[in-house]
């Protein structure tokens, strides 16, 4: 079985249990490598040889990832709160508008 076949069968906590679990299983030297692929399109593989060249990362659109967990942000808001001096309420405002925007 791959691992998307076991992965879309789980809920959005086990989801990301899973998938850490997952890239800790495959993770060298603390390392992650992406793979980028360059074809016919001339003018796209510029710009990612330019993000690599200028150290810039670029993301797709967020309506065209395909991970139902992307957006999930695992936090202690007490913790967070306590280490931050700000509110609880402030906090949660800020995480919403981070998953929003």
């Amino acid at each position: 079985m791959n691992f998307y076949d076991e992965y879309f069968k789980k809920t959005n906590g086990e989801a990301t249990e899973y998938k850490l679990k997952y890239l800790k299983s495959v993770v060298n030297n603390n390392t992650i490598y992406k793979f980028i692929q360059f074809d016919e399109n001339y003018s796209l593989n510029n710009v990612k040889l330019n993000a690599l060249k200028d150290e810039v990362l670029w993301f797709s659109y967020y309506k065209y990832l395909n991970d139902k967990t992307e957006f999930e942000i695992n936090y202690d808001i007490i913790q967070v709160s306590r280490e931050t001096n700000k509110s609880p309420e402030f906090i949660k405002y800020l995480f919403d508008i981070i998953v929003e925007v």
